[in-house]
């Protein structure tokens, strides 16, 4: 490890690239163990979507149209959903033919390249070591990114989780920090459109109150808004594959469901939310009990970490 200092000005020593590997190597393996409880069998509401994503990209090189699976009906799945990020399952598939060790190893991956995302993309924000790596523990560990890892098989949003620190680490650098370093914000929405198109737009939605409350107290507004404006056209830009035949098919394609739900319907009422949010069960997609205690704590003390990371 190496000297360094952190964000109050203290001395602290820096984690060599071997040993963020190795930590980040020790809690995805943590935050997996319980999959291995599940006796060689796959559990999700949406596992049996996603193996069928999986065998699909068998054919995804030559035509978006997948005859592989649903009895050769030929669907469009790898129009409407992006496979990119999702390809990696598909290639130790190939390697060991195994659905169980292909998903097992996936689940891993995105855990292990979270933590190193989280890390590095959090280190330019000038946070200690020990603070960042707190946090990456914590993000894994968030009931969400485990209720959708075990409960709900939602690839889509958990692979969005590896991206949207890095989408939070842009927008905090051109709005407060090096306006230089857009490219950041661009490769974190990148990451959200080959991964989950909802989490793009959520995103989005996020910047753009981030932008509009914060927009009055930036220095050099001209340089910030043209970072701002470059992450966005590069962005869109590098996204064209696969918005371009997503939008072709929604213009010439009528699409038929067994089944409309109303979103109103389902939704819960506030004393419901916090009746989930007292329990912490990680089968519903709520906030966590610990993790709304730690919002209130760091509000309570903001100004305390302002002062002292100005000393």
């Amino acid at each position: 490890m190496s000297l360094g200092k952190d964000p109050c000005g203290a001395k602290e020593k820096k984690y060599t690239n071997q040993t963020i590997i190795l930590i980040s190597f020790l809690i995805s393996m943590v935050s997996i163990l319980p999959m291995f409880f599940f006796r060689d069998k796959l559990y999700g509401d949406d596992i049996v979507f996603h193996i069928n994503r999986l065998l699909s990209l068998d054919t995804v090189w030559k035509s978006p149209i997948n005859f592989t699976t649903n009895g050769g009906t030929g669907q469009l799945i790898n129009t409407f959903y992006p496979w990119l990020t999702y390809y990696p399952i598909f290639i130790i598939y190939k390697l060991t033919q195994s659905v169980f060790v292909a998903w097992m190893s996936f689940q891993f991956l995105v855990r292990f390249v979270t933590c190193l995302l989280s890390f590095y993309g959090l280190r330019l924000l000038k946070y200690s070591d020990k603070q960042v790596m707190i946090f990456s523990t914590f993000y894994l560990f968030s009931g969400y990114f485990l209720h959708n890892s075990y409960y709900r098989a939602a690839v889509g949003e958990t692979l969005a989780m590896i991206f949207l620190p890095l989408v939070f680490v842009g927008v905090r650098l051109i709005t407060f920090g090096d306006y230089k370093k857009w490219w950041i914000l661009t490769l974190g929405m990148l990451g959200l459109v080959y991964s989950h198109v909802l989490s793009v737009l959520l995103a989005s939605v996020g910047i753009f109150f981030a932008v509009v409350t914060s927009f009055w107290i930036w220095d050099n507004k001209k340089e910030r808004v043209l970072g701002f404006l470059k992450a966005t056209l590069v962005t869109l830009s590098m996204s064209l594959a696969f918005f371009v035949p997503m939008i072709e098919q929604f213009k010439y394609v009528t699409l038929r469901t067994t089944f409309k739900p109303l979103l109103s319907k389902t939704a819960l009422s506030l004393a419901d939310n916090w009746e989930l949010i007292l329990k912490s069960d990680l089968r519903t997609p709520s906030v966590n009990l610990l993790y709304l205690l730690g919002l209130l704590l760091s509000l309570i003390f903001a100004k305390h970490f302002v002062k002292a990371r100005e000393t």
